[in-house]
């Protein structure tokens, strides 16, 4: 097994692979179609692969130690009671910043605006027939169901 500072790399089949340093398996570099990687989970460093990483986790969360779960529950219990204070605090913050909030939401928007013109789209798409139905209505002045 590995104890270095370092991962050990290779290339081979014209791709580069690292070794876990826990199971001590080589794993490609290489990410899936939606560009996310595949045997690695970056945040955590090219330490130990993405089966490591879950295997572990769910080892910690069947094993979970007594102490452990006693400052789960309390800090649940503190979020709780802070919850009401936190969310006045943040509304109060958004009412004194009007302008940053306003400018917050026009950039997200526009970072987010194709995601959101192909989901309007594709619920119109969907829902055609019911829209179509209700416009009629409306001209002819029913409710509209």
């Amino acid at each position: 097994m590995n104890s270095g500072r370092y991962t050990d790399l290779r290339f081979r089949e014209g791709a580069f692979e690292a070794r876990c340093r826990l199971c001590d398996e080589w794993w490609p570099l290489t990410v899936d179609d939606a560009g996310k990687p595949e045997y690695w989970l970056p945040r955590h460093g090219l330490v130990r692969c993405r089966a490591c990483h879950l295997a572990i986790a769910r080892n910690r969360k069947a094993a979970a130690d007594p102490v452990v779960e006693a400052k789960r529950e309390a800090a649940r219990l503190r979020y709780r009671a802070n919850r009401a204070t936190h969310l006045a605090a943040s509304a109060a913050w958004r009412e004194r910043n009007p302008e940053r909030v306003r400018a917050y939401r026009r950039e997200y928007y526009l970072r987010h605006r194709d995601e959101a013109i192909a989901a309007a789209k594709a619920y119109y798409r969907e829902f055609r027939p019911v829209v179509l139905a209700k416009k009629r209505a409306v001209r002819r002045g029913e409710a509209a169901a």
